[in-house]
């Protein structure tokens, strides 16, 4: 009896295990499982030159970039080795740091395998859409998010940053901003599941987020991200794990 029950349990198995993968791998299933994250925090706002910026922007001395990914091919531009999280990311932070003139522009990503520094490709990104090079700063050591939260206090100080990220990681990076001790305001980018995007070509107002005006948790208290006891974050550079 015990040996028939054995192949029917592996086939359970199997069956249960083929299910998970088609949903997980079906573009509906993941969005829903994303979209908690990617709302946590609010968007910066679409802001004109003569519309004022809010109060939390406005403190912000730097602007800071985390590292995503990129292809080193030679002969392309920065801007097209970047992944889609990585172009996402950049294309939001040289966009504050435009609002932000006075804001030096902080990019990371170490180098793997020998190739260019991800910090370095970011960089050159950020000087080919209008950045002075003069304003950027390279960390080019940390392999991970955790990393990178403390080698950007150990930059900044005390000095209040918007931090961008892709949107369904901004909330674990939030909190290893927060306890590193880092009065970071997020910055989220790069949302893939928001349900008013629409096909090419169309584009859909959906519903405004209000916007904070007071600094917020990982600057002193914009809403939580739960307990803050998030562990040691699995983003990784280059051709490791995001």
């Amino acid at each position: 009896m015990r040996r028939g029950r054995q192949p029917r349990a592996g086939w359970t198995c199997v069956t249960v295990a083929t299910v998970l993968l088609i949903l997980f791998c079906n573009k509906v299933v993941s969005g829903l499982l994303v979209r908690p994250l990617e709302t946590m925090y609010p968007p910066i706002p679409e802001l004109s030159a003569d519309q004022p910026l809010p109060s939390a922007l406005a403190a912000c001395r730097y602007v800071v970039v985390l590292g995503s990914g990129h292809a080193d091919v030679p002969d392309q531009a920065a801007t097209t080795k970047l992944s889609e999280a990585g172009l996402a990311r950049i294309v939001e932070g040289v966009r504050l740091a435009r609002l932000l003139p006075a804001a030096d522009l902080i990019v990371s990503g170490p180098a793997v395998h020998g190739n260019s520094t991800h910090a370095s490709v970011l960089a050159r990104a950020a000087a080919d859409l209008g950045i002075d090079p003069a304003r950027i700063q390279q960390i080019d050591t940390a392999r991970d998010t955790e990393d990178e939260s403390r080698a950007v206090r150990a930059l900044v100080g005390d000095a209040p940053v918007a931090l961008v990220t892709s949107a369904a990681h901004m909330p674990r990076a939030a909190a290893l901003f927060q306890r590193a001790g880092v009065r970071a305001l997020p910055c989220p980018a790069n949302f893939v599941a928001n349900p008013d995007r629409t096909s090419a070509g169309t584009v859909s107002t959906g519903t405004p987020i209000p916007w904070p005006e007071a600094p917020g948790p990982c600057m002193s208290g914009w809403g939580s991200f739960g307990s803050g006891s998030s562990t040691r974050s699995t983003e990784r550079h280059g051709s490791v794990t995001f």
